[in-house]
């Protein structure tokens, strides 16, 4: 438990001094320039206002850039161009409904994120308190597709107008070719940046003519890694004494630590829309550990055995971890996280040999303890990526037992250190 203290310690330590999360990225500045550099990119869930940029990602100093500064950025594939917009600022809270002639339009200057480029539409998205998606065709002005939930002044109930699909169907009529496919789909679409993005791509695509650009919202990525380690590990044993018979040679055995090799694969899934800040890994492990002890052992008052006894351990390990990235940097993240696992284990050994002072025959088993060959496993892991390519981290048990009866039971404790190699 002391090692596992360390470990969150260490944890803490470094959340306290986490960095910035700079990207590579570029922005144009008002006069055309353009300026290619770093970009702290913060997974803007309200598009920002301002951002910081800098030239050299080790430079201390960066730039703030508003909307008065720079009319487009670029980072972590996502885009952002200025525009001058009027946004409809009813609520869609049904706890905070209007009446349904209520009129609330408010201009601004913003960044909006581009869903979609395309030789007939293109799609935008800003959010404050709500989504607003806004439509830009040949004519170059931005349209907002509105979508109201507001309190019918004659029933008083509420009521859903989506505008929005009369707006993209209105679009769809114009084309030379009428897809009524396409139109029961627009029917039936919600108000999200997914529904409405699918649509708008699809439409640009009537024409014939590859889409420029079509925003990657889940931006799911999938790593494969591979790698080999060391686990370091010590088994002790309790139990009542008066219950468990010759297995009392147990409580006085002292297996110390000892270390074996592990070898493991697996996939790591996160999304670079939250910057890689939570990742979830599903791999598969083996490990082979051996125990040995030779023991002088207190059978009863005028009694003392010599124990010899050893223990081969074989383990397959499917796991699933979840780590949070307390610092995430283009070329170095830290992280800690928890695991549960379930040993698949086989036990080549399990043999015993106890030399009494009292006769010259020993007591041997091939087969003294009855090992479970399932049992799970809670650990806590921590460790840092290099480079996007090479991992080094630390396992350590919270919790795991292979023996559990009504008169006895086992604690294992296991560390396990790590070298491993993403594949990207």
């Amino acid at each position: 438990m002391k090692r596992i203290a360390l470990i969150c310690l260490l944890g803490l330590c470094l959340q306290v001094t986490a960095q910035k999360n700079y990207q590579r990225g570029q922005v144009v500045v008002t006069n055309g320039d353009t300026l290619k550099g770093w970009i702290d990119y913060r997974n803007w869930n309200v598009n920002p206002t301002s951002i910081r940029f800098k030239l050299d990602s080790l430079a201390d100093n960066a730039r703030q850039f508003t909307t008065t500064d720079i009319s487009f950025f670029q980072v972590a594939g996502d885009k952002y161009l200025k525009a001058i917009i009027t946004k409809d600022m009813l609520p869609v809270d049904i706890n905070h409904l209007v009446p349904d002639s209520t009129v609330n339009q408010q201009t601004d200057t913003a960044f909006l994120r581009v869903l979609v480029e395309g030789p007939v539409l293109n799609l935008y998205e800003v959010y404050d308190f709500k989504p607003h998606y806004y439509i830009q065709d040949s004519t170059k002005s931005y349209r907002e597709l509105t979508y109201k939930c507001t309190l019918d002044e004659v029933t008083n109930r509420m009521k859903i107008s989506n505008y929005f699909r009369g707006d993209l169907i209105a679009y769809l009529i114009l084309r030379p070719q009428y897809d009524k496919k396409l139109a029961r789909r627009i029917e039936n679409i919600s108000y999200t940046n997914k529904e409405i993005g699918k649509v708008v791509a699809t439409m640009n695509g009537l024409t014939g003519q590859s889409v420029p650009y079509v925003s990657n919202d889940s931006k799911k990525s999938i790593s494969f890694y591979a790698g080999a380690g060391a686990i370091y590990s010590t088994m002790t044993f309790s139990g009542d004494a008066n219950l468990i018979g010759d297995n009392v040679y147990l409580k006085g055995i002292d297996f110390g630590w000892k270390t074996g090799p592990a070898i493991l694969a697996g996939l790591e899934l996160s999304s670079e829309r939250n910057f890689k800040e939570l990742s979830f890994r599903l791999e598969v492990a083996y490990s082979s550990i051996g125990y040995k002890a030779n023991n002088l052992v207190i059978r009863s008052n005028s009694s003392f055995d010599t124990v010899n006894y050893e223990i081969k351990q074989r383990n397959i390990t499917p796991s699933v971890t979840g780590l949070y990235h307390i610092i995430r940097k283009e070329k170095f993240r830290y992280y800690i996280g928890a695991q549960f696992a379930v040993n698949l284990s086989s036990y080549p050994a399990n043999a015993y040999t106890a030399k009494h002072p009292w006769s010259a025959n020993p007591t041997h088993s091939n087969d003294f303890i009855s090992f479970n060959k399932t049992w799970p496993v809670i650990n806590i892991k921590t460790g840092a990526i290099i480079n996007q390519r090479w991992d080094i981290g630390i396992t350590g048990s919270v919790w795991c037992s292979n023996v559990n009866t009504p008169v006895m039971h086992n604690k294992v404790k296991q560390y396990v250190l790590w070298l491993v190699y993403h594949f990207k």
